[in-house]
């Protein structure tokens, strides 16, 4: 009998792809066991798979984090051998790594699956040049390595293709649940509300004006990644990036009312400005921001 093992350096709780695509292994009579997070030794069942638990600190709090971790990937890479499984799915590239490296000095390897649930380059936390550098040149060594690897949609797919010369696509398989439980009357009572607020937002005409002329560096992205100098990282963007000279007036696109005025750490001097039918309009990287007694704001460009 077939073998996977599922690697989750996480506790592997609310994994709703993990257990579809583990629910379609058992159904063709593989043996399912997950490796995850938990108290060393203990077994649980989750939604019917075998869940073995690995802590993540074997020295607690008294030695730096940086020690746990290396200890941690020997003593998990050493559990994922015992296993002896004929397939390694690592649920990130956390996993992917503890897979691979249970692999070194076998003569009969695993086959590896990179299955990556999110866009690992673009993850929404701060990280310096050196880790991204680190972290893309992990991540390209172990894919190559792998039979075939798993993104969360067509885009993210496309890049990671295209940033490691993939000569195979990676598959798209969506994070979604298993299913909803849908209320015919009561969706066809949203439906209907849905179209008549759509109806009368269109009859309202809202007409918008560029806050300030200039180049646009950046265009509206929200079903793309794009590169973010200014994070450093992949992203959707959901706005324009509009280049000006500091002494710029930013005016606001439409008719409003000022919702916030507030220094953003990741955003600069930001303001929020209300709008009619539900619209809300944001402007980020300001030098200065004045409220006119009209409720709307004078905004001074930044750059």
């Amino acid at each position: 009998m077939t073998k996977i093992l599922k690697i989750c350096c996480s506790e592997w709780r609310n994994a709703s792809r993990d257990k579809r695509e583990l629910g379609l292994c058992q159904d063709l009579g593989m043996d399912v066991i997950v490796l995850a997070k938990g108290i060393d030794g203990t077994i649980d069942n989750v939604d019917g798979f075998e869940v073995h638990r690995k802590g993540s600190r074997p020295f607690g709090t008294i030695v730096p984090n940086f020690i746990n971790r290396i200890v941690s990937l020997y003593n998990w890479s050493r559990e994922a051998r015992i296993f002896r499984p004929d397939i390694i799915s690592g649920h990130d590239i956390d996993g992917l790594l503890v897979g691979y490296l249970s692999t070194l000095f076998t003569k009969e390897k695993p086959k590896l699956v990179y299955d990556s649930h999110e866009f690992e380059l673009g993850r929404n936390t701060k990280r310096s040049k050196l880790s991204l550098f680190l972290i893309k040149k992990l991540e390209g060594f172990l894919i190559r390595r792998c039979e075939f690897s798993i993104m969360v949609n067509d885009s993210i797919a496309d890049l990671v293709q295209d940033i490691y010369k993939l000569e195979k696509r990676p598959v798209v398989v969506r994070s979604t649940p298993n299913y909803w439980k849908i209320d015919e009357n009561e969706t066809n009572t949203n439906q209907t509300e849905q179209t008549n607020a759509e109806a009368e937002k269109q009859e309202q005409n809202m007409e918008f004006e560029t806050p300030v002329k200039g180049e646009i560096l950046r265009e509206f992205a929200r079903d793309s990644l794009v590169f973010s100098n200014t994070l450093q990282e992949w992203i959707t963007h959901n706005g324009v990036d509009i280049k000006a000279d500091k002494t710029s007036v930013v005016k606001a696109a439409t008719d409003g009312t000022v919702s916030a005025i507030k220094n953003d750490p990741r955003y600069g001097l930001t303001v929020i400005i209300n709008h009619d039918n539900g619209y809300q309009t944001v402007y980020s990287n300001l030098l200065t921001a004045e409220r006119s007694e009209e409720h709307t704001s004078e905004l001074q460009s930044r750059s």
